[in-house]
């Protein structure tokens, strides 16, 4: 082997494991070469592991948790009044008149919108900390004094751009993203409540997200890590109440005659008994106030049809909270 294929310490000479080495192709500073890895396909985003929480199942989710639990929901409650106690405010970029201008200029926006500031807050917690992003489409106007349209007027009549409003798009109304081949965030396709869809570029919106991981454009709810033991307190709840209720209330059972129950039971037979069973149903609903049953009774003088009540007698298993 001569000078030309080994170096010193034994590696082949631009042969890494013996195999040729691939061609660097120069590009320009400027292009971009690598993405950013998130998996994504079609527009739907698949980095969420819990099939429970992807896709639209995680709005779901999220809303159900932020709608139904006290303790989330006095918590993000919280959040949001003191998010709307927050004063804002512009500051000039230099100590030129013209950058107090520009500066008192920007001050004029939040003021001149069909909405207020804080209803805007209100809107970006809503949606942002629930579902971990929120998409806010940008509408302009021109300044040209009232105007006879509904959204078009201002207060201000300098002919310059104003916003008309910052609305939001309900992040459980997005159908799909729009990348481009590095990754980036070109837009998004909305789906109307018509059943229509739109498409809004991303120089249209202000996309507003909790994190930033991959350039997800859904970002990550800050409900996310509560969710495995909100999920298993929610069962744990029911079971409980259900146990309760079986406790206090009873369990309803119903004594029938065995040819109803019988595998060649007749038409009418096995429609008794389903009636039976509807009958079992509504009392476990509390949609019954009451049951009325034959008095007839068999050779031995039962019943031929009885309901009674099955209880613990007031002992568990182990105490509930």
């Amino acid at each position: 082997m001569t000078r030309q294929t080994k170096r010193r310490n034994g590696k082949p000479n631009g042969k890494p494991n013996g195999k040729p080495a691939a061609a660097i192709e120069k590009q320009p500073v400027t292009v971009e070469i690598g993405d950013t890895g998130l998996e994504q396909y079609g527009g739907l985003v698949f980095e969420e592991r819990l099939r429970q929480l992807q896709g639209e199942l995680a709005l779901r989710v999220f809303r159900e948790m932020s709608d139904n639990d006290p303790i989330v929901g006095a918590l993000l409650f919280a959040i949001r009044m003191l998010v709307r106690k927050v004063d804002w405010d512009v500051e000039p970029g230099g100590d030129s008149p013209q950058d107090e201008a520009e500066a008192e200029y920007l001050r004029s926006i939040p003021d001149d919108m069909s909405h207020s500031w804080p209803e805007f807050i209100s809107e970006w917690a809503n949606a942002t900390l629930v579902y971990g992003f929120g998409p806010f489409e940008v509408v302009y106007k021109r300044r040209q004094g009232e105007q006879r349209q509904p959204g078009l007027s201002s207060k201000y009549a300098d002919g310059r751009i104003g916003v008309r409003k910052l609305a939001i798009r309900p992040p459980d109304s997005v159908e799909r993203w729009l990348f481009d081949a590095d990754g980036g965030i070109q837009g998004m396709v909305q789906r109307l409540r018509g059943g229509q869809t739109v498409v809004i570029p991303i120089e249209k919106l202000l996309l507003f997200r909790t994190e930033s991981r991959k350039n997800d454009p859904q970002g990550r709810s800050i409900l996310r890590n509560a969710y495995v033991p909100w999920f298993r307190k929610k069962h744990i709840e029911q079971i409980e109440a259900i146990g309760v209720e079986r406790d206090l209330a009873g369990l309803p059972l119903f004594r029938v005659p065995g040819r109803l129950m019988l595998p060649n039971a007749s038409a009418a037979d096995r429609a008794l008994l389903e009636s039976f069973k509807r009958v079992g149903r509504n009392l476990r609903n509390d949609e019954q106030s009451h049951v009325i049953l034959p008095s007839d009774r068999d050779p031995n003088g039962e019943f031929l049809y009885d309901l009674a009540l099955l209880s613990t007698g007031g002992r568990r298993q182990m105490d509930i909270s």
